[in-house]
């Protein structure tokens, strides 16, 4: 059995063999990202808009939101946030040479992550059928995000200004299963899947 290439994308198989049902739009649409960076950053026991500061970030996103910069801070707990950067945005030479200041960690996790965002009338029904989390619009506006498990994967959550948008954030050894929960899960309705235009990451 020929192994996958260690730099091919997690669903590069997944994508190959997926085929999208013809005769109808399909009512969700699964953008599956690729060339970003991704960050996890820790502060510890010190004031974290001043380690942002120092870090040359914006101030952290408040608990359970997440804001768009030059990267997407994704708030993960009370001292730790996801960096992602799209692909053509350099990661700041601070995190890549250091030193960081004060108590300030950073972890590289590229390539340990895939990124799906879902889009259309069907996107926040589909998802429902697979996690707790009430997804109405009112109780998960604009901006939001959670870790919850979606079809038993944990997942990280995240919404848009448009209610008909939510992306996820799926460790790169869940995502086939979270791909083929999604296709199968999403079939009645219509699905399709397809790899982002190259250097580009929408906020």
């Amino acid at each position: 059995m020929s192994e996958r290439p260690r730099d091919a994308h997690a669903l590069a198989a997944f994508m190959k063999g997926f085929t999208s049902a013809a005769g109808q739009a399909p009512r969700v649409r699964v953008t599956v990202h690729r060339g970003f960076s991704v960050l996890n950053l820790r502060v510890r026991n010190q004031a974290h808009a001043q380690a942002f500061a120092d870090c040359g970030l914006p101030d952290p996103p408040a608990n359970n939101q997440w804001i768009s910069d030059a990267a997407r801070i994704y708030w993960l707990g009370p001292d730790e946030w996801l960096l992602v950067y799209p692909e053509g945005t350099p990661v700041p030479d601070i995190f890549a040479s250091g030193p960081l200041p004060g108590t300030v960690t950073a972890n590289d996790l590229t390539g340990g992550w895939v990124i799906l965002t879902l889009s259309g009338p069907d996107a926040r029904p589909l998802l429902e059928r697979g996690c707790t989390i009430n997804l109405d619009p009112v109780a998960m506006g604009e901006g939001r995000c959670a870790q919850t498990l979606l079809a038993k994967s944990p997942v990280l959550l995240a919404t848009h200004a448009d209610p008909e948008r939510v992306t996820l954030v799926v460790r790169r050894s869940f995502a086939e299963y979270v791909a083929l929960w999604l296709a199968h899960t999403g079939a009645p309705g219509h699905i399709d899947f397809a790899f982002q235009p190259r250097h580009m990451l929408v906020s």
